[in-house]
Parts: C-alpha cells; sequence; structure tokens
C-alpha cells in the first residue's frame, strides 16, 4: 500500500504508474490523479495548441504534403482497407427505406458542399450533424442529418455531436 501525494489516499501499488528514478519504483501520485492532472492541463491549453500546430502546418505545408503523400503510397493496403471501411459503414448507415426523392436529397447536398467549393474557393465537407460513430449515439445518412458546411469546420467538429 502507498498514500497518494496528491488526494492522500492510501492505495494498492497497482494504482501508482512506474518511476525508476524513485526508491521504490513508483510514481508519487497514483494514475487516476495524474490523469486528472494531464486533462486538466490539456483543457487550460488547448488553444495554445491548436494555434501552435496550426502555425506549424502553415509554415510546414510543403514538407507535411510530401510526408502524407509518402505515407499513403507506403500504406496501400492500409489506406484502401481504411477507404473501404469507411464507405461499408456509410452503406449500413444508409437506411434501405429510403425513397428516390430522399437519395436525390442527399446527392443534392453533396452537389451543394461542391458548388461552395467552387463558388468562395473555401473547401466544404458533406457533415452527419449527429455523428455515424458516435460516443452514445449514431446517426444515419439520410437528408435531414446532412448538411454542406466548411471543411475547416467540419474538421474542428470531428466525430462529436455539437449541439448549437
Amino acid at each position: 500500500m502507498k498514500q497518494c501525494s496528491k488526494c492522500g489516499e492510501v492505495k494498492p501499488l497497482e494504482a501508482f504508474g512506474k518511476r525508476k528514478a524513485s526508491k521504490d519504483g513508483l510514481r508519487s501520485e497514483c494514475r487516476k490523479c495524474k490523469a486528472h492532472a494531464a486533462d486538466t492541463y490539456r483543457e487550460a491549453n488547448r488553444e495554445q495548441e491548436r494555434e501552435r500546430a496550426k502555425a506549424w502546418y502553415e509554415g510546414n505545408r510543403e514538407q507535411h504534403a510530401t510526408s502524407m503523400k509518402t505515407w499513403r503510397e507506403a500504406n496501400r493496403p492500409r489506406r484502401n482497407a481504411l477507404i473501404r471501411a469507411y464507405k461499408a459503414g456509410l452503406a449500413t448507415a444508409t437506411p434501405m427505406w429510403l425513397s428516390k426523392e430522399q437519395r436525390d436529397a442527399i446527392a443534392a447536398i453533396y452537389a451543394e458542399a461542391d458548388r461552395l467549393t467552387s463558388e468562395t474557393g473555401i473547401p466544404h465537407h458533406v457533415d452527419h450533424i449527429i455523428p455515424l460513430k458516435g460516443s452514445g449515439v449514431c446517426g444515419l445518412h439520410v437528408p435531414w442529418n446532412l448538411r454542406a458546411i466548411p471543411a475547416a469546420e467540419n474538421l474542428s467538429k470531428s466525430n462529436r455531436l455539437i449541439l448549437d
């Protein structure tokens, strides 16, 4: 048993991470406290980290493009598997009961995203308002769950449900 230096609770040794420099070979704070501190730090510095990553990307676009191309070429089978899995998930998320008009409405939303991209010069994506594979909820590939939004907004949203 060992006492956590953060929460003060006495816990079994398994509750502590390893640290070679310590006499007992374990960290002074328990894993739960360490995780909480990491979450707090990450939350407090999220915007700063985003700005740092954005600045790096802006200064290294060509390097990033080259490394992405190299990865795609070196991992072609893996990439193909990921694309197939995505398309299969999309297919299973599209209900069989959709009418022709509803399927046409889906195609119209994709056409709208293409139109907005060409007219504004800003890339647009088709976003699933309720993600197809969200945590706690899964949406469908139906017209009322789709919208054309700027790519940057869609990428920042990632796979989260964001209620306006």
